[in-house]
Order: structure tokens, then sequence, then C-alpha cells
């Protein structure tokens, strides 16, 4: 990741909470509170994505990142989880028709409106 994307910095926000990230001359990744404007290039932003892509692909494999998910989901501090609402579904976005094999399919993966 520090190869893809070097001395870039990057504003991550989430909700009401905002940091800024970068790898310090130590290669050590810097996690601090944002301060001035962080806007960049077409390249730069394209680098801070790939990164993002690298990151959330390791995040399921890698026992650092693994382990600190977990203590986010374990938080004291975090607020309960509730019940997760269903979603409504949208408009279907072509006309379902009477083929009963078509039917059979959007209804197995509960895609049906």
């Amino acid at each position: 990741m520090r190869n893809v994307v070097g001395p870039r910095r990057a504003r991550i926000r989430l909700d009401a909470e905002m940091v800024d990230v970068a790898f310090d001359v130590d290669e050590q990744l810097r996690v601090e509170e944002p301060g001035g404007d962080v806007s960049g290039e077409t390249e730069n932003v394209s680098r801070m994505f790939v990164a993002l892509e690298i990151l959330l692909d390791g995040s399921t494999r890698i026992p650092p990142l693994q382990e600190l998910a977990r203590d986010f989901r374990e938080d004291p501090c975090r607020p309960a989880r509730g019940t997760p609402k269903r979603r409504s579904r949208p408009a279907a976005w072509h006309p379902i028709g009477d083929d009963p094999a078509e039917r059979s399919v959007l209804d197995r993966h509960d895609l049906l409106p």
C-alpha cells in the first residue's frame, strides 16, 4: 500500500468523524486530526482509491485488521446496534414477464418486486 500512495495524504470521513491519514518518513501510518484542505488531482485520488481497495481486500484475511474490527464492534462506547430494518424494494427496472422459469430464478434470489 505504501508503494501505491507514496507521500500522499487522504482524509477519511465517516458520519461526523474525520481523520487525515498518511505514511510518515519512517513509512509508519499516521492518523491525525484533520488539518487544512485535502484535495488532489485525479492521479492522487485514483491512488487513494487503490489503497482503499487493498485495505478492504485484506481486511478479512489479515489478523491485525480482524482484531481491529473486533475491537471496534465490541467497543463499550459505541451505541448498541438495533435490529436491521428491511429495506424497501426499488421499482423493477424492466417488466417481469410471465415466463415461469424467469419468475422461479428471480424468486429464488429474492429479486421479485
